[in-house]
């Protein structure tokens, strides 16, 4: 189970679409009040992905929060530019438009990372 926290309507489609042809189970939310709610109820979380492609909306602030509450989930950031260096609470960063071919095996290795701890 994935949850992106994303910015826009299309992103959202794009992004859930891509992660569910992958047979991830997805949940989503443009809210960062309830993307740390879900954090708390869905326990099978295995990855967060931070979509700030359209918008930096949440900034950074979200994902340090999130590292501190539940430091076993791995946290991808997808965004225009590169960020460096890239803070200490993401475990990877994505330079992505709208094309999501990239996100997959970054995405794989990160699952797959965390459920060899």
């Amino acid at each position: 189970m994935i949850l992106c926290v994303i910015e826009g309507e299309l992103a959202n489609n794009t992004l859930a679409a891509t992660l569910h042809q992958a047979g991830y189970e997805v949940l989503t939310t443009g809210s960062a009040a309830q993307a740390t709610a879900l954090l708390f109820l869905h326990r099978k979380l295995e990855a967060v992905i931070l979509d700030q492609r359209e918008k930096p909306q949440f900034g950074f602030g979200l994902a340090r929060l999130m590292r501190s509450l539940r430091a076993d989930i791995p946290i991808l950031l997808l965004a225009r530019e590169m960020v460096d260096p890239l803070p200490r609470w993401f475990d990877a960063c994505l330079c992505v438009g709208q094309e999501l071919s990239a996100l997959l095996p970054i995405l794989n290795t990160l699952v797959g990372g965390h459920r060899s701890l």
